[in-house]
């Protein structure tokens, strides 16, 4: 399947943080990826990749709130014509859509999450970097 990229838009960023950090060892990281695609009449893959990093502080009396990010960001991939005639397209096409084009989409999310929580006034994230094809397999067990 050959796939050429047309576009990678940020369609949506979310940031908040405590106007005091405490930062220790005791704290609890979540992360949830979203990854959705669809096609086009116009044979373009649209692939959305949704990222969510919460850091929350934990204390006797529950979790504290340290800072929230999340952006969601739009890929398109123009396909070529015949992509439908492949044998069994649709698994290669979700396959794609989320490790290789989840992979391209991310150092975008990276990057976005790294400047505005330095324009925030702290360190930045330095998001880890994802093996999106175990992510994939896990999913799918």
């Amino acid at each position: 399947m050959k796939t050429k990229l047309n576009d990678i838009i940020l369609v949506k960023t979310a940031f908040e943080r405590e106007s005091v950090l405490e930062f220790e060892d005791n704290f609890e990281l979540n992360t949830d990826i979203n990854i959705s695609h669809g096609i086009t009449a116009e044979n373009v893959l649209i692939v959305s990749f949704e990222y969510i990093l919460n850091l929350d502080l934990k204390s006797q009396e529950g979790l504290n709130p340290q800072f929230k990010y999340s952006s969601t960001h739009v890929a398109q991939f123009e396909l070529e014509e015949n992509f439908k005639e492949e044998e069994d397209f649709e698994n290669k096409l979700e396959r794609f859509a989320h490790i290789n084009a989840a992979a391209i989409i991310f150092p975008f999310i990276r990057e976005n999450a790294a400047t505005i929580s330095a324009k925030a006034g702290m360190s930045p994230i330095m998001i880890p970097v994802t093996n999106f094809v175990k992510l994939y397999e896990d999913k799918n067990k």
